[in-house]
């Protein structure tokens, strides 16, 4: 049975020792806190497929290669380059809001709460 290639994961099922050629892009993932201890490095560079510019799809994207980054997303604070945005990719800024979109060379945080004391 054919089963198309995923256009998030650049792969194809049964496709063994197929490469397929996507335009991607890289995307820096900083890591704090608990994101940090669940994913096990504080940073990393990720290769994502060009078609992923959304916020939205770029968390999907990052859940599917870290499932067990699940829960900390869902009390964490997103910044795209060192700017708060919401989960639907919302700027946090002022009076005035856009959507952020993901491009290639961008910063990406991810930042669960922190407590002490």
């Amino acid at each position: 049975m054919y089963e198309p290639c995923s256009r998030l994961s650049n792969t194809c099922a049964g496709a063994v020792g197929l490469t397929v050629l996507v335009s991607s892009k890289k995307v820096k993932v900083l890591y704090f806190a608990g994101a940090k201890d669940a994913v096990g490095t504080a940073e990393e560079e990720l290769v994502i497929p060009e078609e992923v510019t959304s916020v939205p799809e770029f968390l999907d994207l990052l859940i599917s290669r870290h499932p067990e980054l699940e829960n900390a997303m869902q009390t964490s604070v997103l910044a795209v380059n060192m700017e708060y945005v919401e989960k639907d990719g919302t700027l946090i800024e002022g009076e005035t809001s856009h959507k952020v979109q993901i491009k290639d060379g961008d910063e990406v945080a991810i930042i669960p709460p922190i407590s002490g004391g």
